[in-house]
Order: C-alpha cells, then sequence, then structure tokens
C-alpha cells in the first residue's frame, strides 16, 4: 500500500513539474535561429507569381526566410505591427507581420528604411481568375523578426 502511495505522489508531483514548466515557458512570437532561407525579396515574389499555390506553399510556408527589403508603409493595430514591403509591382503586395512585444524595436521604422528581416511564410493569396476586382497577388509573413 505504501508503495502505491509513494508511486501516485512521484507521478502528481512530476505531472505538476511539467504542467509548471510549459505554463511559464515563453511562447514564440518571433522567428529566430538559423533560417531555411536565404534569399532576395525579388525572389521570394517571383517565385510568389511564378508557382502554382501548392509548389510555393511546399516550398516556403512554415519555413524561415530571411532577407532585405524597403518599408513602403507602417500599419500598427493595437501594438501589433504590418510593414507593407515594397515590391516595384503594383499587382504583388507583401505584408510582413510583427507580434506587439517588438513593438519598441520597430518605433524608428518608417516608409523608406531599409530592413534586414527574417519571417515565417504563412501563403501566397492569388486571384480566382484575372477578371477579379481584386487582381493583387499577396504574400503574407508572420512572425518577423528585425534583424537589422
Amino acid at each position: 500500500m505504501k508503495k502505491i502511495i509513494l508511486v501516485l505522489v512521484v507521478i502528481a508531483v512530476a505531472v505538476g513539474a511539467i504542467g509548471f514548466y510549459l505554463w511559464n515557458k515563453p511562447s514564440e512570437y518571433v522567428s529566430d535561429g538559423k533560417p531555411d532561407y536565404t534569399i532576395s525579396l525579388v525572389e521570394l515574389t517571383n517565385d510568389g507569381k511564378n508557382l502554382s499555390d501548392s509548389i510555393f506553399g511546399t516550398k516556403y510556408v512554415g519555413k524561415a526566410i530571411q532577407f532585405e527589403a524597403e518599408v513602403e508603409s507602417v500599419a500598427d493595430n493595437k501594438g501589433a505591427k504590418t510593414l507593407t514591403l515594397k515590391t516595384n509591382d503594383d499587382g504583388l503586395v507583401v505584408n510582413a507581420g510583427f507580434h506587439e512585444s517588438i513593438a519598441d524595436k520597430l518605433s524608428k521604422i518608417v516608409s523608406g528604411d531599409k530592413v534586414k528581416l527574417q519571417c515565417d511564410c504563412s501563403g501566397v493569396t492569388k486571384p480566382e481568375s484575372e477578371d477579379d476586382l481584386l487582381s493583387e497577388i499577396e504574400i503574407n509573413l508572420t512572425r518577423c523578426n528585425l534583424i537589422k
């Protein structure tokens, strides 16, 4: 009987310790570490335009991508920021989303600034047909981190 109680106490302590660790573990709000791809924004946008959604998704979605770009505009949404990056193509939009926890790093970023980012790609959105009113191709990047 004492052995059963001792085993139950050890299991309860282990479960409690694991739960405490997971509860207090910080969430990952930014992409950091070694990127899966270090490419130019031009290469990413060309792949977004020319590859099918499924091939683009297989290659880039969920992958960390590091690149340099020029900021076209900055939008603030309740502390979280989104940078629209300059692509020199009116039919293509690249949005880089940042978590509110790194808003201080982004406070001095304005249109025209050159930045180096590492982001996770969340996909490309293309119009269903050429007759769609919204005929822009949109590449969305999340969990972005300002490298410089």
